[in-house]
């Protein structure tokens, strides 16, 4: 073993690591959400640039160990054979499903994959990870390829699209669709990655059709590589293209093609039409590039004040050889946002003239305007971010409960709220000063942002997050205040046992969170845990004070999860306990009308402030299937037709129920803060509103246009229905679609 080991060391480094485990690897990666597809993504100025990898290459400098043919070990075929893994078993189990085209009928031919995926046990102590050998490293690739050739399964759909993966063991799958001239996506991405025995997974194709492109540079070469940039019916998104992989496959349609290449996508094509599909296509199509004008540079930020908040860099042409104002550029400028991992920018395809050019932190105000003449060609500008002193940013002080000052580990957020009901919240950067403290950008933050029209009424709060003590929220004056101090005490910790967890049918899928007992506040610990293997898991640090734990189902649909119970606590510095049951869970049928059109419907929690992320697709039998569902009253709708009306269920009395919408005509009110909007209107939980301005609602159309058009008014005049009488609450419902100052929410329902 040790010969072969050492044998391995001189030739695998290249070629087993950068064969078999690139490819074990990328045939492993998770089945992507269709509209996240690399063919898919939207071309926008606005769009967020790629992070950078910063991880350093593990790369061994040691010199190469080769084997002589005495040692027996003459080639790598038979150094891998040396090495012994443990064996694999299969499985007896199966995936099923479907693949169906736009038109609902099945495509054959279609070769499915389950890729096995591999848990690999990980243990951090907050330090950086232990550096594997290059043994490991080659034993890891060999047993992961044993794994899969043991567990992986693969099949090809029959003519009508069904298929059946078989000798399915007991693992995690990741099923993966594939058949040259088609895109297949999985009707359910998320099923698709983390697939086990029994589970169907569903996809539809989408046809696609080639045509071949030419990309020439003005001096008649070819690019190494380009960018085709795709638009069809006012969508763009963007294609790699390479002279040894020249074919588009498009979907049938007219499109408008232009080519982008260069380093900085410095030459561009003018948009030629062409014609993809079945009939009438054009075979090829040549793109001729040439020079763009622009302006291009990068961003410079002060050492220690970058952060994830996102830099505006913006340009104004001149008028007349008048330079804009600060404020006219921040407002009116054509933008490019940036980061500290990318800081580069560009503008392309602008007219030749003198241009006003400046960058701040998120919404700031732009502080220093420079000129810049642009001509046919590209201009480079580089641009230095002022600092957070210069940037108006105050200073905040924390300390920990001891008294100590935290110079690290501490984010922040602000939340602003209006005296006409409009908020917004966003991240503040924080960044420790060297004289000690904290700048904290607030101006960047909170200046600029159109949803803030006067900040002497409205209410700031900041919350201060430490990674140790939890969060503590405190109200500022923005433009006043200069300086912010903070005082965590010891922070609390909550030990959640759930009764019963082992053995229960429920392990992995239930999970759990701590919110604010009041939603209406700013939540500083939201993500949610998973249990261990006995059923326990710890929530926190946060600060002492009243919550709600709650317990949630993952829906296995998306990536929200359902809510099963909330249960409140107030918990005190230190350990807390609690245990929890788990309440009865059970399987909603909704039967679909025979020929309908719906593909999806959606499952709202009256208990929630919002739908609880269950959905479920119309399966083959006509049937939309909810699973491990609490008891409690329900809103369901079709998502496919959200006009057709919604329907109420209740759980457990009706489990299988057919799809028999009511109009919505009404909302229903919902109470969570006695002292938001709603309650200060007059409104009480359970109010039902049935019209406005003395005429009651007779359809979701008309609900929606009239109470937009209420929306630009001081006060209207709704209709309430409330105990089995009709009183009338003249409200101002200009800030009402804001739920955090609503104190509660209007959930559309039939009466």
């Amino acid at each position: 073993m040790s010969r072969a080991l050492a044998f391995l060391a001189g030739i695998v480094f290249g070629l087993v690591l950068g064969y078999l485990a690139a490819t074990y690897l990328a045939s492993r990666r998770p089945a992507e959400e269709p509209s996240r597809s690399r063919e898919a993504r939207a071309v926008s100025e606005r769009s967020e640039p790629r992070e950078r990898s910063t991880e350093a290459d593990d790369v061994s400098t040691a010199d190469p160990v080769v084997a002589s043919d005495a040692e027996g070990l003459a080639t790598l075929a038979d150094a891998l054979a040396a090495i012994t893994v443990d064996r694999v078993r299969g499985g007896n189990g199966s995936i099923t499903g479907r693949i169906t085209d736009e038109s609902g009928s099945g495509v054959g031919g279609v070769v499915i994959r389950g890729y096995a995926k591999r848990d690999r046990a990980s243990a951090s102590d907050g330090g950086p990870p232990v550096r594997k050998s290059l043994e490991t490293k080659v034993r890891d690739v060999v047993e992961a390829h044993h794994y899969g050739r043991a567990l992986d399964a693969e099949t090809t759909t029959a003519a009508d699209g069904r298929y059946t993966l078989s000798g399915i063991g007991d693992a995690r799958y990741s099923v993966r669709a594939y058949r040259e001239g088609y895109e297949l996506s999985a009707a359910n991405w998320q099923r698709a990655s983390d697939a086990a025995a029994g589970d169907e997974i569903d996809f539809r194709a989408k046809r696609k059709f080639g045509i071949e492109v030419a990309v020439r540079l003005p001096d008649g070469s070819v690019p190494d590589r380009a960018s085709i940039r795709a638009i069809v019916a006012q969508i763009s998104f963007e294609l790699d293209w390479t002279p040894e992989s020249p074919r588009l496959q498009l979907e049938s349609g007219v499109y408008g093609l232009v080519a982008l290449a260069g380093e900085r996508q410095e030459f561009a094509s003018r948009e030629v039409r062409v014609s993809v599909g079945e009939r009438g296509s054009d075979d090829s199509v040549t793109l001729d590039l040439v020079a763009r004008n622009g302006i291009l540079g990068e961003v410079s930020i002060p050492e220690g004040e970058g952060s994830r908040q996102w830099i505006s860099v913006r340009i104004m042409k001149t008028v007349d050889g008048v330079m804009p104002s600060p404020e006219q550029l921040t407002g009116e400028g054509r933008q490019a946002v940036v980061h500290e991992f990318d800081p580069e920018f560009s503008f392309y395809d602008i007219a030749p003239g003198t241009y006003a050019v400046g960058v701040a932190r998120g919404n700031e105000t732009i502080r220093d305007v420079e000129s810049v003449i642009v001509a046919n060609d590209v201009v480079r500008v580089d641009l230095t971010l002022p600092s957070l002193a210069e940037s108006g940013a105050i200073v905040l002080y924390a300390y920990a409960p001891d008294g100590s000052e935290l110079t690290s580990g501490v984010t922040a957020t602000v939340e602003v709220r209006e005296a006409n009901g409009a908020s917004f919240s966003t991240q503040v950067t924080v960044s420790a000063r060297p004289e000690g403290g904290h700048w904290l950008a607030l101006d960047a933050a909170v200046r600029g942002n159109g949803n803030v029209g006067d900040f002497e009424d409205a209410v700031t709060e900041l919350t201060v997050v430490s990674a140790k003590y939890g969060a503590e929220t405190t109200t500022v004056r923005v433009g006043e205040d200069s300086e912010i101090t903070v005082r965590f005490t010891d922070p609390a910790e909550l030990l959640v046992t759930l009764a019963g967890y082992a053995g229960s049918g429920h392990e992995g899928e239930l999970v759990a969170r701590l919110g604010e007992s009041n939603p209406n506040q700013s939540v500083a610990f939201r993500a949610e845990q998973s249990f261990d293997v006995e059923g326990r898991m710890r929530l926190g640090p946060v600060q002492p004070g009243s919550y709600q734990v709650e317990l949630r189902t993952r829906t296995g649909e998306r990536y929200w999860s359902r809510l099963v119970s909330s249960t409140p606590v107030t918990l005190v510095s230190g350990t807390n306990e609690i245990t929890l049951e788990i309440p009865a869970l059970y399987t909603l049928i909704v039967r679909v009308p025979e020929g309908s059109k719906s593909r999806s419907f959606s499952l709202a929690n009256e208990a929630e402030e919002s739908w609880s992320g269950a959905s479920a697709e119309v399966n083959d039998a006509g049937q939309a299937v909810f699973r491990k569902v609490a008891a409690g009253t329900y809103t369901l709708m079709d998502e496919s037709d959200m006009m057709s009306g919604v329907m109420t269920v209740r759980i457990p009395d009706q489990l299988d129920v057919s799809f028999e919408p009511a109009p919505v005509n009404a909302l229903r009110v919902t109470i969570t803060d006695p002292d938001g909007g709603l309650a200060e209107a007059g409104f009480r939980d359970g109010d039902i509103v049935i019209g406005l301005d003395g005429k009651e609602f007779t359809s979701m159309m008309e609900l929606q246009m009239r109470l937009m058009a209420s929306m630009t008014q001081e006060s209207s005049s709704l209709l309430v229905s409330r105990n089995g009488a009709t009183i009338e609450i003249d409200a101002d419902l200009r800030g009402m679609s804001d739920p955090a100052s609503m104190g509660g929410r209007m959930s559309p329902r039939s009466r």
